[in-house]
């Protein structure tokens, strides 16, 4: 019985040996960098870190710019203000086809009156176009400097 735990004991210690000698050496301490190269590394990941918050803040901001789907889909829309005085003004706001005439003050904000339908504007250009037989502008404005001479 003592053979067999000598012989045991001389097996382990030949393999502790063998995984000792195999293991993979702490590599030798190096200098560390110098104080320049570690200063422009903070420098560095500083202005990263302002960076990524402040393209963080303008996206937080203008998320709605960014979103082309609800571009169009805009349904209220203030079209005229008047202001009246101090705290008074007058809107003319539109919802989808409606126009409406609203009062604010300090008191609160009351419908006036609905307004009729809004009429498609017309450009200059589809009147003239519609209508030849109307002079151009600058036509008119000759015979105006015509009649002044």
């Amino acid at each position: 019985m003592i053979t067999s735990r000598a012989t045991l004991a001389i097996v382990l210690l030949t393999v502790a040996n063998t995984f000792a000698e195999t293991v993979v050496q702490a590599p030798a301490l190096t200098a560390p960098p110098s104080i320049g190269y570690s200063l422009i590394r903070m420098i560095g990941a500083l202005c990263l870190v302002f960076a990524l918050l402040f393209g963080a803040l303008y996206l937080f901001k203008n998320w709605q710019r960014l979103n082309p789907g609800r571009r169009n889909q805009q349904k209220l829309q203030v079209l005229e203000v008047k202001s009246l005085g101090q705290r008074h003004a007058i809107y003319v706001v539109a919802y989808e086809n409606q126009r409406l005439l609203l009062s604010s003050s300090p008191t609160g904000v009351t419908m006036l009156t609905q307004l009729p339908e809004a009429v498609p504007a017309i450009e200059p250009a589809e009147v003239a176009l519609e209508n030849p037989s109307l002079p151009s502008f600058a036509e008119t404005f000759l015979q105006v400097l015509a009649k002044k001479s």
